[in-house]
């Protein structure tokens, strides 16, 4: 990533690629930006590495309570590929979210975007269906992480359609309990410049401090304040304590949101 930064990476047969070239190259490369950011997020404390996801999601009670309970990160994997299975077990193909984390007890499936792409509901149902089986006999909560692909500040209505077409998807198949978070990595740019305006271990700030320059590949900056203002709350995902919470939404009125608290 710092040999990026600094336009220090050379082409074929020892040719120096030029930094304006190579960071327009950069920004177009996806995985790029999830393995420089997400990786790193991984280096920092559990209590940290979710302070920042809160933060940029302002995830509310629901989700702060499986958050709380998560426990310590087990075992991470990069792209991992999953076979999906309809109900009938028929084969369909496989699955690779960008980045499965199982903690002690809840799995984080995380799913990145550049925002010229789009987050897709069904991919997002397939992502969790897949993962699944691979829990054995253990049901723990399974939060999904959408980050980019839904705009600077995403739009509530854009969400509640994902929202909605996610739960449809979801119907017919087990889970132990499902939360749905997002933000934009905009939002997650504001969430490491608040994290680093309070007192940290040295170390956490070197940390932090390469998210923000990878982030910065991307031109990707803190959201301002007035931004903020400007879209309350029209951000961020839903959360469902039971699988048939979220086939019911259909029937429900305004996709199921009952109040401002049943959003995240």
């Amino acid at each position: 990533m710092n040999a990026a930064i600094r336009g220090k990476l050379r082409g074929e047969g020892g040719s120096h690629v030029g930094s304006r070239q190579l960071r327009e190259a950069v920004k177009e490369n996806e995985d790029f930006l999830t393995s420089s950011v997400l990786a790193r997020l991984l280096y920092l404390p559990e209590a940290t590495f979710w302070d920042l996801i809160s933060t940029a999601t302002l995830a509310e009670e629901g989700p702060k309570a499986a958050i709380s309970g998560a426990g310590r990160v087990v075992e991470h994997r990069f792209w991992p590929s999953y076979a999906l299975q309809r109900a009938d077990a028929e084969f369909v193909g496989r699955r690779e979210p960008d980045l499965v984390i199982e903690f002690e007890n809840l799995i984080l499936i995380v799913e990145a975007k550049l925002e010229t792409n789009r987050q897709d509901a069904s991919q997002w149902a397939d992502q969790i269906v897949a993962v699944a089986p691979t829990l054995g006999s253990r049901t723990p909560p399974v939060m999904y992480l959408a980050v980019g692909g839904l705009g600077r500040i995403p739009q509530r209505s854009t969400l509640r359609e994902l929202q909605e077409q996610a739960g449809e998807a979801l119907a017919t198949k087990p889970t132990g309990g499902i939360t749905f978070l997002a933000c934009s990595w905009h939002q997650l740019a504001s969430s490491v410049s608040a994290v680093l305006s309070s007192p940290r271990p040295p170390h956490e700030v070197r940390v932090l401090r390469d998210i923000e320059a990878a982030l910065s590949l991307y031109d990707v900056r803190p959201t301002s304040w007035l931004e903020s203002m400007a879209k309350p709350n029209e951000f961020a995902g839903f959360r469902s304590s039971t699988l048939e919470t979220l086939s019911a939404w259909n029937q429900r009125p305004h996709l199921g949101v009952k109040s401002s608290s049943d959003l995240v």
